[in-house]
């Protein structure tokens, strides 16, 4: 599936369930891919709303890298880590 197609399927998802931080964490992630790191930020921000999708702090982290703003990338690692301490990704976001 194209990347822009998969955006657009996710955008359509978190419409029809807009609370569902697991669309919102989808939207980010297929924005990121396709390099529009503006946009991500808010999607990822809706994401960890719901403190069960950890994974979208991680993700939140990348985003800031991309935009170069460090304190909000350490932060948004941060509580990954305390969400998710023994995740695969937990050393690597440690590091970044």
């Amino acid at each position: 599936m194209d990347g822009a197609v998969a955006l657009d399927k996710f955008k359509e998802a978190s419409q029809l369930q807009p609370s569902g931080a697991l669309f919102a964490n989808d939207v980010g992630f297929a924005s990121f891919k396709l390099g529009q790191h503006k946009e991500v930020v808010q999607w990822f921000q809706k994401a960890i709303a719901d403190r069960t999708c950890a994974i979208a702090n991680l993700n939140l982290g990348d985003a800031y890298l991309e935009l170069r703003k460090k304190p909000e990338a350490e932060q948004a690692y941060e509580l990954y880590l305390e969400l998710q301490p023994n995740s695969k990704a937990a050393p690597a976001s440690r590091n970044d």
